[in-house]
């Protein structure tokens, strides 16, 4: 913060026709030492010369910690993370806060209680397992209908933008192939133009999404 105000105040010396302006800039010893002192910043073992380096070292500290590893996909789906940011009124406030809990893996579960603490229980009382929030989300056969709904939900969304895009939609068809009976979730045609088989997948976010892309792909 302080090298941007003394680039800015260098850059109002150059551009304006203050001539005690353009003095002080060039003979304050004051100056010259704040911009020799913040030319370079380290941060984390890295040089930050603008900004946009502070954004990607911040991002790849934030991605090599436990909680922030299962950010570092989302770059790839940046539609996803709009609701951080665009103000609208789709969430209530408690909603908001949760959902940004859950993006940053701050949502209560019993291995995160347990961080430091040896003796206290950090096993899914019904699984028997480490209770992460990957495996509540994921996996838990307590939140099995919840994933269900989750993945229908996103199923139905779906379908409904295919038809306001003027495509014709059936849901789980059963087609038969070579390779057995197939049921993808959507199959959306337009008449003499072109056909979309669509299959939703909702994977953890410690998996390469491309991978389990390519994965269904050639399902």
């Amino acid at each position: 913060m302080r090298r941007d105000r003394i680039t800015k105040l260098q850059d109002r010396a150059e551009a304006g026709d203050d001539p005690v302006l353009k003095w002080l800039v060039g003979n304050r010893e004051t100056i010259t030492k704040e911009t020799g002192k913040y030319q370079t910043i380290r941060y984390h073992d890295r040089t930050i010369q603008n900004k946009h380096d502070l954004n990607r070292v911040s991002a790849a500290t934030l991605h090599s910690s436990v909680d922030g590893e299962g950010s570092k996909q989302c770059s790839q789906v940046r539609g996803v993370h709009r609701c951080v940011t665009d103000g609208t009124k789709l969430l209530t406030g408690r909603n908001y806060v949760g959902a940004l809990q859950l993006r940053s893996n701050c949502l209560y579960t019993k291995g995160r209680a347990a961080r430091g603490r040896v003796a206290k229980e950090r096993n899914c009382d019904l699984c028997g397992v480490y209770e992460s929030l990957s495996h509540i989300l994921q996996k838990c056969a307590r939140t099995w209908s919840q994933r269900t709904r989750r993945h229908d939900s996103v199923v139905e969304l779906v379908d409904q933008l295919l038809q306001k895009h003027g495509y014709k939609t059936e849901i789980e068809p059963s087609i038969r192939t070579a390779a057995g009976i197939r049921k993808p979730d959507i199959v959306a045609w337009k008449e003499g133009a072109c056909a979309i088989v669509t299959d939703v997948t909702i994977v953890s976010d410690m998996e390469s999404l491309n991978y389990c892309h390519g994965l269904k792909v050639t399902y």
